[in-house]
């Protein structure tokens, strides 16, 4: 009996893609937490894949987002999603699946449109599993990031991400000779210190960071290595941004927000990097990355020319997509195929030549017999499974040949 892609599906779909995953709307932060703890065990530990039965199994994982891409076999028998105890989860199978990793990656669905960091971490996604196959999923996460890029591009958006839109919300509670510590030095705490730097207003800045020297291009900015906190000083902070990999310790939390009550705290890194019952009373506003999300939706808005635009192209990637994916999958699947046959050709000459041994025929003639049974039978299969793939490529043709492979590109109904 087969088993669906998510129990929600009630109906069996021979796809090569598939996606399960929450986002900041579908689920709270807290249970996206876990959910990515949970998950990534699982897929490293080899068990999503004999749930899903998967492939290949890449894990997306952004602020506001934690998405499973996979896979799938293209006979259909593919698993249950690991999704299914988590309230507000989604699945995508074929050709939804990949129109939904294309939005993604041009930032159709993020807080802020078109943000250009999305495409990078869809692009540089962690992929697990079977070695050509996940050369394949990682080719497809590159292609859709070009997609996405290849969007802003053509409508030529400026920049923006959750880290400018954070420095502009930010110095809303600022003014001249406030001081402001970001901790992190990746690209969002960057993105903070340049949008901070452009409110006009006459800010200090301080970078608590791992690192010796930074190179932001931010003017100046006062940096303080996490083994020399005391470099802090007294004074306290007006604002403190978290963007970084990792929890930050309590007394490093006491440490920073001592001596003054910063009027606004944000915490951006997912998973939080802030324990909130520390920083919620300590301070006069406090927002994790969802309440940031939260405000940039009711301030940025996707015009009617962009979405027509975004999706005309992501409708032509779609398709060009699938005939590269079908391609890519046909040859991996041809190759599986003649392998398995090859294998079970070989055990039965096997033990035929063995019952002939045990009739008492001869050795050599026997062996003769065998090698030429099987010599046949292995050319036999490669010509007919080669015949069964169209000169064109198209992969869904061959489908109708009883050596063909199964493989069926169907639109997916979504759950969301």
């Amino acid at each position: 009996m087969r088993a669906t892609f998510g129990e929600n599906h009630k109906e069996n779909h021979k796809v090569l893609l598939g996606i399960i995953g929450v986002n900041y709307k579908t689920a709270s932060i807290q249970t996206r937490e876990v959910l990515y703890t949970e998950l990534s065990r699982a897929v490293a530990g080899g068990e999503a894949f004999r749930t899903v039965r998967a492939r290949s199994i890449a894990l997306v994982k952004t602020c506001h987002r934690i998405e499973m891409v996979a896979l799938l076999p293209s006979e259909g028998e593919y698993g249950a999603s690991p999704f299914k105890e988590t309230e507000g989860h989604y699945v995508h199978l074929g050709r939804s699946a990949l129109e939904h990793l294309l939005s993604v990656a041009s930032g159709l669905e993020s807080a802020v449109p078109f943000e250009p960091q999305i495409a990078d971490q869809v692009e540089n996604a962690e992929v697990y599993g079977e070695g050509k196959y996940s050369s394949v999923l990682r080719e497809l996460l590159r292609l859709a990031s070009s997609v996405g890029r290849r969007i802003r591009n053509v409508l030529d958006v400026p920049y923006r991400s959750l880290g400018t839109f954070t420095g502009e919300l930010v110095s809303e509670f600022l003014s001249d000779g406030s001081r402001v510590l970001l901790v992190g030095s990746g690209s969002m705490a960057i993105d903070v210190a340049r949008s901070l730097r452009s409110s006009g207003r006459d800010i200090r800045l301080y970078a608590l960071t791992r690192r010796r020297e930074l190179d932001w291009d931010v003017g100046h900015i006062f940096t303080v290595h996490w083994d020399r906190l005391d470099d802090l000083g007294k004074g306290g902070f007006d604002a403190v941004v978290s963007a970084t990999k990792g929890p930050v310790a309590g007394d490093v939390l006491r440490r920073v927000i001592e001596g003054k009550r910063p009027e606004v705290v944000v915490d951006l890194s997912f998973p939080r990097s802030l324990d909130p019952s520390q920083v919620r009373d300590a301070c006069g506003n406090y927002m994790n990355v969802d309440d940031v999300a939260e405000i940039a939706e009711k301030r940025f808005r996707i015009s009617e020319r962009e979405l027509l635009v975004a999706r005309s192209v992501i409708k032509g990637a779609v398709e060009e997509s699938l005939e590269w994916l079908s391609e890519r999958i046909s040859a991996e699947e041809t190759v599986r195929l003649i392998r398995s046959k090859a294998a079970s050709a070989i055990e039965e000459e096997l033990a035929t030549a063995m019952t002939m041994l045990g009739r008492g025929l001869g050795p050599e003639g026997v062996l003769r017999k065998a090698l030429e049974r099987l010599a046949n039978r292995l050319l036999h299969d490669l010509t007919e499974n080669i015949r069964a793939i169209p000169e064109n490529g198209d992969v869904t043709d061959a489908s109708a040949s009883p050596h063909g492979l199964e493989v069926v590109l169907a639109a997916g109904r979504v759950r969301q």
